[in-house]
């Protein structure tokens, strides 16, 4: 019998990662399962009381959590949602099955900022009931606001979400002016929010609370008759978009615009996300990215596709499903021989409440592979020990 070797899959932390290849045309986006593991758990509850909600969410220590997050708002705070996005081109598993390190997962995050004492939360993904899971919130394509005219600053041109966060820098919205007849991804004009309007200088338009636009002077005489759009900082909801952004064959443009060094997740009809490649600005473009990818520029949201990927899918639609902050594997480690008794040594000890699994690679038409459903802590071993089950004692090896 051959020896074989024992795994050990360490719990992942989610580091930043270049997005993973793109898989084949007919597969889907987003796996819906590993078999194995539960990777949609019910929605967690809002309270902690046994007589109303599951009890899923509970505070260890109180007076931890108090001093880190403030009841006056002082302190931001933030919410993961990690999700899979490909289960693996290579099985690894029992019987040549899926397995768990097999798959690339990616995350992103809901956070708050703290402006003027107060925390403003800037969603990223919320909670779908019809789909009854934590779904991205979606872009939509870039909105109209109008057509320059004379009188811009008096019959007021109205933008429907007006950025609730100060920081434009990293939480963005642009204001673009496009010349008549255009494709291009136009001018910027810079967006200052105001309390009451004022006299902006050259370039720069002010935005109430109520999104009404204020324009400098030169703006308005240099750029009659041109469209003007807007590009929000808020993700869309689902009843307000399903994610698509305009055919393969059009200019696109995302709405809302990613941050430098996030993965903006864009798919052509229901096919795998194509990888997405920043770029600082529509002349920095390749003269044709490769298949399965996608350039975006970091300056306007304008995106450039393969020309066989155009011709071959050009009338479908592109889908803008939101942006993802990295991706990441879940690390696995070789313990030792599995016919060893025991088998072999955890160089990191993990915690008792921890998630951790223990398997046998396969190796075709040599090794099946036996994945060990259960992992038990115990302070001796068994004798004999149970199938289907692998105990580790504090200080001594897998059993």
């Amino acid at each position: 019998m051959p020896s074989s070797s024992l795994s050990w899959i360490l719990e992942p932390s989610p580091p930043p990662a270049p997005p993973p290849n793109p898989a084949e045309e007919n597969y889907v986006s987003v796996p819906p399962q590993l078999t194995g593991y539960v990777l949609v758990p019910p929605r967690v509850g809002g309270a902690n009381s046994r007589f109303t909600l599951t009890p899923n969410v509970v505070i260890s220590s109180q007076s931890a959590f108090d001093s880190a997050y403030p009841s006056d708002e002082s302190a931001a705070r933030s919410e993961y949602m990690v999700q899979v996005l490909q289960d693996g081109s290579v099985a690894t598993g029992p019987n040549g099955a899926l397995a768990l390190p097999d798959a690339t997962f990616a995350w992103t995050k809901n956070e708050g900022i703290v402006q003027d004492g107060l925390q403003v939360p800037f969603q990223r993904f919320d909670y779908s009931g019809q789909d009854q899971r934590f779904v991205l919130l979606r872009g939509a394509p870039r909105e109209f606001v109008g057509t320059m005219v004379a009188d811009a600053n008096t019959n007021r041109f109205v933008v429907k979400a007006v950025p609730q966060i100060e920081d434009l820098m990293n939480f963005r919205a642009r204001i673009s002016i496009v010349p008549v007849g255009s494709t291009g991804s136009g001018s910027d004009i810079t967006v200052s929010l105001v309390d009451t309007f004022g006299s902006p200088p050259f370039g720069t338009v002010e935005m109430n609370a109520a999104g009404e636009l204020n324009w400098d002077p030169a703006s308005i005489t240099g750029n009659l008759g041109r469209p003007i759009y807007f590009q929000r900082q808020a993700f869309y909801t689902a009843s307000e978009t399903d994610g698509s952004i305009g055919s393969l064959s059009q200019n696109l443009w995302l709405n809302p615009l990613p941050s430098t060094g996030q993965l903006p997740a864009i798919r052509i009809g229901e096919r795998a996300y194509l990888t997405a490649i920043q770029r600082a600005q529509d002349a920095a473009f390749s003269t044709n990215p490769a298949s399965g990818t996608v350039e975006w520029s970091l300056l306007t949201g304008r995106l450039k596709f393969n020309s066989s990927d155009i011709a071959a899918l050009g009338g479908q639609t592109v889908y803008y499903d939101g942006v993802f902050l990295g991706t990441f594997q879940v690390p696995a480690t070789n313990v030792g021989l599995a016919q060893g008794t025991p088998c072999g040594t955890l160089a990191t000890l993990p915690s008792e409440s921890s998630d951790v699994y223990f398997r046998i690679p396969s190796v075709t038409g040599v090794v099946p592979g036996a994945q060990f459903a259960e992992t038990v802590f115990v302070d001796s071993f068994d004798a004999t020990g149970k199938q289907g089950q692998l105990s580790a004692a504090y200080g001594r090896r897998p059993h």
